[in-house]
This record gives structure tokens, sequence and C-alpha cells, in this order.
């Protein structure tokens, strides 16, 4: 099994397992290593707008966004301006 590493490097796992003192004792050792890297190597949030708005759980991030635009404007730290003539418009 193939495990991928920040986008640069791609290591056998497997190789990894037998480097791992721990993971030579038994079976069920090995196993729990290999669930153990992969669950820490695996993000479930999305990493950008396109993503958070393709997902199951659209709605939520949609709703987070406005929130937090909303916040921003409540609490002075951002404020809502006309836009320029010649500017396109941020979507999201």
């Amino acid at each position: 099994m193939k495990t991928k590493y920040d986008d640069t490097l791609t290591v056998d796992s497997k190789a990894l397992l037998l480097n791992d003192p721990i993971a030579l004792e038994d079976g069920h050792t090995q196993h729990y290593t290999i669930v153990r890297l992969l669950a820490t190597r695996y993000d479930p949030n999305p990493k950008t707008y396109k993503e958070a708005m393709g997902s199951a759980y659209t709605s939520d991030w949609h709703a987070a966004v406005l929130s937090e635009n909303n916040s921003l404007i409540e609490n002075k730290t951002s404020t809502l301006a006309p836009r320029p003539h010649n500017r396109k418009v941020l979507y999201y």
C-alpha cells in the first residue's frame, strides 16, 4: 500500500511498518499501526471554499461563512464598501 506525504514523497507503508519495532510484534499491532498512520494523514475538512461548497455539508459551511462575515462587520473589524465600477465582485 502506498502512502503519500505532503504531495512531495510517496513511500511504501509496509516498508515503514518493517522499520517500526512496535509493528513487528503481531498482525494486530501492524493493523493498528496502519490505521494510526492513515488516520493522522486524513483531514476531513475542506481546504478551499470550492471544496466546502461542494461537500455534503454545504449549507453548514455557507452558514459559517455568513456568520463570520457578519461578525467581522458587527465587531467593526471589517466594513462593507461599495464596489468600484471598474472592478469585479468576489463571489463565494
